[in-house]
């Protein structure tokens, strides 16, 4: 069981941290002034939607790096990490506080910071000997966060939704995948270099003549 205190607390030990609250007043936590962890309570809209399934209890957002990350997180996760409809479209997931261990809410809240620090505060942060309090290394950020999309809107107002550099199992599967499309690229631009070569060599003209 997590509370509000262990959210800031985690969350404020990650640096240029601050905390602030959204417009609905709810909690929020940036990095430069990026959202990466915030209060998220279901709205009536979404409790129609869940109907008796709606869990109880405080919630937070927290960002994934893209649509197959937050797939791997939340099928990885224990049942403390869900979605809802209202987010099928994007990168984040929530966070049921009452039923989180402390070492997972740590180890989302800063892979979630790792995507939207600056690239010289997250390479310092990474270069550093710092432990998360349950004493195992950060997770791994993505190298450029330009692989995260970025979106034009929001699950939430003020809530921005990008995220999360994946853990070192998570960045191995995105590198398979990089390599499957790398090699579906380089076979297409085969296939088109072999055009273009027999597009330069004349070919015999079929005639109808009588000989």
């Amino acid at each position: 069981m997590a509370t509000w205190d262990d959210v800031g607390s985690i969350a404020l030990a990650l640096p240029e941290t601050e905390a602030s609250a959204m417009r609905e007043g709810w909690r929020q936590w940036l990095v430069k002034g990026k959202n990466f962890a915030w209060e998220r309570p279901l709205r009536a809209s979404d409790l129609r939607v869940l109907g008796d399934a709606a869990p109880q209890g405080e919630i937070l957002g927290v960002r994934v790096a893209d649509l197959d990350v937050k797939e791997e997180v939340l099928a990885q996760s224990s049942d403390a990490v869900f979605t809802i409809p209202h987010f099928d479209r994007y990168a984040a997931v929530l966070v049921l506080l009452d039923d989180v261990e402390l070492d997972e809410l740590e180890e989302l809240i800063t892979e979630s910071w790792l995507t939207r620090a600056p690239k010289r505060v997250t390479a310092a942060y990474r270069a550093s000997p710092r432990r998360l309090s349950s004493g195992t290394e950060p997770p791994d950020a993505r190298d450029d966060q330009r692989l995260s999309p970025s979106w034009s809107t929001s699950p939430d107002r003020g809530a921005p939704p990008e995220f999360l550099g994946p853990s070192r199992k998570r960045a191995a599967s995105w590198a398979a995948r990089s390599a499957v499309r790398f090699g579906f690229a380089l076979v297409r631009a085969s296939v088109m270099a072999a055009f273009m070569v027999s597009a330069l060599i004349p070919l015999p003209v079929a005639s109808d003549a009588i000989v």
